[in-house]
């Protein structure tokens, strides 16, 4: 009966990770969100306004909404929080390595004076 008690509080609070568990529990939540990237990108692009800066309270909502979907993983509002801040990290991870690779040339820039290209 003591078990239970102790795990309904841990449910309850949430559990604290250590770093190095951190770093474990984010590559798993990579990984578990790794399907749905490029939807998230997508609805991360639509969210910036006029201005050029991003519409937390739509973008976040999104965010909130998609967490939802593993409801196991956060058992209250503040591991929820944490998910949603989490998850807003690899979005924009991606968001930028895609923005990244969209500007570097993919073919390579010769000159007619330089030829150590063709070496």
């Amino acid at each position: 009966m003591k078990e239970l008690a102790s795990v309904e509080r841990l449910l309850a609070r949430g559990i604290e990770l250590s770093p190095a568990k951190t770093k474990a529990a984010h590559a798993e939540l990579v990984t578990l969100v790794e399907p749905f990237l490029p939807v998230l990108v997508h609805k991360r692009k639509k969210s910036f306004g006029q201005g050029g800066s991003i519409d937390d309270a739509h973008w976040f909502a999104e965010l909130y909404h998609f967490a939802g979907r593993w409801p196991h993983l956060t058992p209250n509002a503040a591991a929820r929080g944490r998910l949603v801040v989490e998850l807003d990290k690899i979005v924009c991870a991606e968001h930028k390595r895609l923005a990244d690779e969209a500007l570097s040339p993919t073919v390579p820039v010769t000159s007619r004076f330089d030829t150590s290209w063709a070496t």
